[in-house]
């Protein structure tokens, strides 16, 4: 009795301890956090190949959501109606696609003509997100815009869409709004009514052209014009600077960004995306090592560009990529997935109109040690940014304490 008790405990022991050492060296292995220099001197990775794309993009141009009562005629300027997709905006869709055409269409990485079962298109359902998922994926595979159309097929929820929209009247949001404002917003406001809301009661309005939430909203529409190359009010293009910053102070705090992180509300805000995008390129590693192939190997995502600006600073490379401006200039997310060394890797992309060639941010995303984000690093480190169940994260009344400032 008393040796197979001992043999029992000698057994368990030797089981622990070979666990123990398998764990740790899977943290030294993946985990250690190294200085990045450090890493890309004795990791460079050997025959790296594109497996799979994840590309995410803001619509085109377009009408502000709302035309002043001004004497401007602005259905002469916007005559596709509030919101609409302008003719600029279909320009800008266009280019988009012509540039993913070059980068992995001309390349060979996608098949030419278009082979539909290795794409996938995901729209907002609004008309402007639509058109423009519709524009850059006929332009990924048109030789010019008198090309004959390409039509790609566009996915869309059009009711209650967990994964391009976020739930309404959320604790983490309705909470810090009460606390700073001292009461809530009406209900069913248009953005730019909401905005002025937030700039008047953060006390913004004490410092800035804009007096008042009125002012604000009307500021919001003449960025459109702004954006247009259209005449502007001269205390509009007078303060145009102060004016977009003021902008996005507002917009940071409603997204939870910048001086207003907040990782609970961009849980709510983007944490079912983020959780998506992560299993999504799981899957698709798993799908490779399992079968040599990827059959969705390129993904795209239309949506607003808050959805963007919340995604890029839970990932932690927000500042990089857009220091503490919203995005614009027709701006696009580029995630690529390579094998290198065997191993599943990433690199993500940041890219505008302003820009010649993308800017690589992936050594700013948050935690990742290699100059290639190891996939692992990728999706297990923004794990407090992301869900899988988007109810839970809004009527969640925890506030999450990570241990070290994000």
């Amino acid at each position: 009795m008393c040796n197979d008790a001992g043999i029992k405990y000698t057994i368990v022991s030797a089981v622990i301890f070979v666990v123990l050492v398998l764990v740790a060296f899977v943290i030294l292995v993946l985990f250690k956090p190294v200085s990045p220099v450090l890493l890309t001197q004795t990791f460079t990775p050997t025959n790296v190949t594109l497996k799979a794309v994840t590309v995410i993009f803001q619509h085109g141009a377009s009408a502000p959501e709302e035309f002043l009562s001004d004497d401007y005629d602005w259905s002469e300027s916007f005559p596709n109606g509030e919101c609409a997709l302008t003719d600029l905006g279909f320009r800008e869709s266009f280019k988009l696609g012509q540039y993913l055409r070059e980068r992995y269409v001309k390349t060979g990485f996608l098949k030419s003509p278009l082979f539909a079962p290795e794409v996938y298109f995901r729209s907002r359902a609004s008309d402007r997100c639509l058109q423009s998922a519709a524009l850059v994926g006929s332009a990924m595979w048109a030789m010019n815009e008198h090309d004959e159309y390409k039509a790609v097929p566009v996915f869309s929820e059009e009711n209650d869409d967990t994964l391009l929209t976020h739930m309404q009247n959320c604790v983490a949001e309705t909470r810090r709004i009460r606390e700073a404002c001292g009461r809530l917003p009406t209900h069913d406001l248009k953005w730019s009514d909401f905005g002025g809301f937030i700039h008047e009661c953060l006390g913004f309005h004490h410092e800035s052209v804009l007096s008042s939430a009125e002012v604000f909203s009307e500021a919001m529409a003449y960025t459109h014009m702004d954006y247009h190359h259209l005449p502007v009010p001269n205390w509009f293009r007078s303060n145009k600077r102060a004016i977009y910053s003021i902008i996005d102070r507002v917009y940071s705090y409603i997204v939870g960004v910048n001086d207003y992180h907040d990782i609970d509300l961009l849980r709510v805000k983007q944490g079912y995306f983020l959780y998506t995008i992560t299993e999504d390129l799981w899957k698709q590693w798993i799908d490779y090592e399992q079968t040599g192939k990827i059959r969705k190997k390129f993904r795209a995502y239309v949506t607003d560009n808050w959805l963007m600006l919340a995604f890029l600073h839970a990932l932690g490379c927000g500042t990089s990529a857009l220091g503490k401006s919203l995005p614009r200039n027709n701006p696009l997310i580029m995630i690529e997935l390579y094998q290198g060394s065997g191993k599943p890797l990433v690199k993500v992309f940041y890219k505008d109109d302003t820009m010649d060639v993308p800017k690589d941010v992936t050594s700013d995303v948050r935690d990742c040690s290699f100059a290639h984000c190891h996939l692992v690093e990728f999706v297990i480190r923004p794990r407090f940014y992301k869900t899988n169940d988007s109810e839970k994260a809004c009527f969640d009344t925890a506030k999450t304490r990570p241990k070290r400032k994000p």
